[in-house]
């Protein structure tokens, strides 16, 4: 992991907070379904 990641990963493990967290899960599930909804509009020759 990159620094940054790895500063990002402390930062979330010292929340305290369960409405912060909830916030957080929720973001980076729209990170994920962006990220799917870009990979299944790729043609199959431009997959990783």
């Amino acid at each position: 992991m990159t620094g940054a990641k790895e500063q990002l990963k402390k930062d979330i493990e010292n929340i305290d907070d369960e409405a912060t967290l909830e916030k957080i899960r929720i973001y980076i599930m729209g990170i994920q379904a962006q990220q799917n909804l870009e990979r299944s509009r790729m043609p199959p020759e431009q997959e990783e």
